[in-house]
């Protein structure tokens, strides 16, 4: 079993419990040292196990309260991780600062502690796990949420951490071949494509978008002859920063047709990528880049780079803009100090579209590989043609062959000359009438 399985990490938290576990299961394997063990057997034990599991989950999920369910879930995994490695339960941590609080002095002990020891589980994560900077951070950032809903906020843990680390081996798009990408796409995929580059919303957000909600905008733009069309996102919980979002012309008339064929299907999904989940969302990228031609050389392809596109893009402009439109973390006095930031976001928005637009003109590799299929489509309509030609010449010859053999045979084979030269003559109509000409062809 792996080291770090939710399961075993939380039983190690709950000793009593796990002792229990083991004790009943060794004593099982000795009774039947040398025994087959049978089927029903396995799967009491699988049961048992993935009970356990959902129980200890359950148990560790009052500790987070706030935050989306995904996020949640991290955390739990994440608090086991930790747990397993400090020895206690999450019950102990907290009645450790609940014996703390009883005086000043074994309080700030208490923080000083809690301190260190969330520091010296990030380098351990670093130095004796081997893990990427980024996600050492990411572990510990959990832990500290733990204490903030349970405890009290851990001050002085961020400053030991790390700069954040540029992802390596990423896959980086451009707008030439996000283009290619969207003229080689089916209308589903030029949907979603084209509505992510327009939002750049995290995968979570762009997942929960309503389809309800969207087709009430599309409708709004249709009605009211809008080229864009901009509205309010909701709040993102992570940075706490409402976006100023935007559908461009391509997205909406997409969005158009999508929301057409799911009304035809039936009732309209809650969500409107119906259930779709983040693996979903970078199998489908993926699948296009293949379709496509791209080539990607071994590199991770994301669906969040599409939300670093239009980041970077917005960004030479007006990255308070940018950041405000992507909903990344922002400074509140740089937006307080922009009295008029939805015109200023719909402004950059619009002026920026003309580098980040999916519908342009073929351009790139995509135009080259196009013209090189229509002169090999031509090519090959001209030897279709020349093969035509060269086969009514040969049967042309042929008929006035007959005519020769028709004049010189006697009676006796004349019959079979005449079905011969019918034979030849409904030949010879075929291939006019493949040439496009008119006038029959009539056998003198």
């Amino acid at each position: 079993m792996d080291e770090f399985s939710l399961t075993t990490l939380n039983a190690a938290g709950y000793v009593g419990f796990g002792a229990a576990m083991l004790t009943v299961l060794a004593s099982e394997v000795i009774n039947n040292i040398g025994s087959k063990p049978r089927k029903y057997e396995l799967s009491i034990h699988k049961g048992e196990m993935e009970r356990s599991q959902r129980e200890l989950s359950e148990a560790m999920a009052k500790y987070f309260t706030t935050g989306r369910a995904y996020t949640r879930k991290l955390n739990i995994r994440y608090l086991g991780y930790f747990c397993k490695w400090i020895g206690k339960t999450p019950e102990q941590l907290r009645a450790d600062y609940v014996e703390a609080r009883k005086s000043f002095d074994t309080l700030s002990d208490w923080r000083r502690e809690a301190r260190n020891t969330l520091l010296k589980f990030y380098n351990y994560l670093k130095e004796e796990r081997n893990f990427k900077i980024n996600y050492c951070r990411t572990q510990t950032t959990s832990i500290l949420a733990f204490y903030s809903q349970n405890c009290e906020r851990i001050s002085g843990v961020t400053k030991g951490f790390d700069p954040i680390q540029i992802p390596e081996n990423e896959f980086i798009f451009n707008q030439e071949i996000l283009r290619k990408c969207y003229y080689y796409g089916s209308p589903f995929e030029k949907t979603w494509l084209s509505v992510a580059v327009s939002l750049g919303y995290s995968s979570q957000d762009f997942l929960n978008l309503e389809t309800e909600r969207i087709s009430q905008l599309v409708r709004q733009a249709k009605n009211e002859h809008l080229d864009f069309m901009a509205f309010i996102g909701k709040t993102r919980q992570k940075t706490s920063v409402q976006p100023r979002s935007f559908l461009t012309p391509e997205a909406l008339s997409n969005l158009a047709d999508y929301l057409e064929t799911l009304r035809k299907k039936g009732d309209l999904p809650k969500t409107l990528w119906n259930k779709a989940d983040n693996d979903n969302l970078n199998d489908w990228l993926k699948a296009l880049l293949k379709k496509s031609q791209i080539e990607t050389y071994g590199k991770q392809v994301h669906f969040h780079t599409l939300r670093k596109f239009l980041y970077d893009t917005l960004s030479k402009k007006d990255e308070t803009v940018a950041k405000v439109i992507t909903s990344k973390k922002t400074s509140a006095s740089n937006i307080t100090y922009k009295t008029s930031l939805d015109s200023e976001c719909e402004r950059i928005f619009r002026e920026c579209y003309k580098d980040f637009a999916l519908n342009g003109d073929v351009s790139g590799k995509a135009k080259v590989e196009q013209a090189v299929r229509i002169e090999s489509l031509e090519n090959a309509l001209a030897q279709a043609e020349s093969d035509r030609l060269a086969t009514q010449t040969r049967l042309e010859q042929a008929l006035k062959r007959v005519e020769e053999l028709q004049k010189s045979q006697n009676a006796s084979t004349m019959q079979e000359i005449a079905n011969l030269k019918l034979d030849l003559e409904k030949k010879l109509e075929l291939i006019k009438k493949q040439l496009g000409m008119k006038e029959p062809f009539v056998f003198r």
